[in-house]
């Protein structure tokens, strides 16, 4: 079960007008990713299989991401479970030389390309996504027409201005009976904000903090589930804070 991936290695973009094209964030494995993929196949993976098959459903599970990127997290979810996944971007320009300009959504389909023959089937689909675009969304929706068991998404909290794109994506995708999976690192306590904008969107978090060890930093998974009632709540850390919790 091995996947390729390729990212770009440089730090410092290519001289340029500041702009989006300098952002190369998209064309990079972010080391969240790699933890998020641990926990859902020792985690994750085996409650989703536990509730299809206590349904009767014996159908491929199927994982719709959010921010692929270079597709790390969801080529992992493929490769290890036998999911359907749809991989999603919003395809940003990017300039890699002087003469030479890309997007993050081609990187992330020749990426799939790369492991189509380890995969085959079960290589993943990849389809445009802006958080928040009623036409893209309306198109996944069109096409992927049942509901999706799992949606899930490796460092999405770092920039509070996408939180109110990104909850109306997760509004649009998270039906009653799926799960969404977030992983990121503590970056600031803007983060609060995400989680105030869940629960008066009508979702449920239940979010588990995990204490880094040597230059890992501390990060945290996030399940995400339509609330039958009763409002959410999230208390993210503080400094010198030991004791992390989430109910609703």
């Amino acid at each position: 079960r091995e996947v390729r991936v390729r990212q770009h290695f440089m730090d410092v973009p290519v001289p340029q007008a500041r702009r989006r094209a300098a952002d190369l964030t998209g064309l990079k494995v972010w080391p969240c990713s790699l933890r998020l993929l641990h926990h859902y196949e020792s985690d994750v993976l085996p409650r989703l299989l536990q509730r299809r098959r206590a349904s009767g459903d014996d159908a491929p599970l199927r994982v719709l991401e959010l921010g692929s990127g270079v597709g790390a997290l969801g080529l992992g979810i493929a490769a290890v479970g036998g999911a359907r996944v749809v991989l999603t971007d919003p395809g940003v320009a990017v300039n890699l030389a002087a003469d030479y300009s890309s997007n993050t959504l081609d990187w992330l389909a020749a990426n799939v390309a790369d492991n189509e023959a380890a995969l085959r089937e079960r290589a993943p689909a990849v389809r445009r996504l802006v958080w928040g675009d009623e036409a893209h969304t309306a198109a996944l929706l069109a096409e992927f027409a049942s509901p999706f068991d799992l949606v899930v998404g490796a460092e999405l909290l770092y920039d509070p201005d996408q939180y109110p794109a990104l909850l109306r994506a997760l509004d649009a995708f998270v039906a009653g009976g799926t799960l969404a999976l977030l992983g990121f690192t503590h970056r600031h306590e803007g983060e609060r904000r995400f989680f105030e904008g869940a629960a008066a969107a009508g979702f449920r978090t239940a979010t588990q903090w995990r204490e880094g060890e040597g230059a890992v930093p501390r990060w945290a998974t996030v399940e995400i589930e339509r609330a039958a009632g009763g409002a959410a709540w999230s208390r993210l850390p503080r400094g010198g804070e030991e004791e992390e919790r989430t109910r609703t």
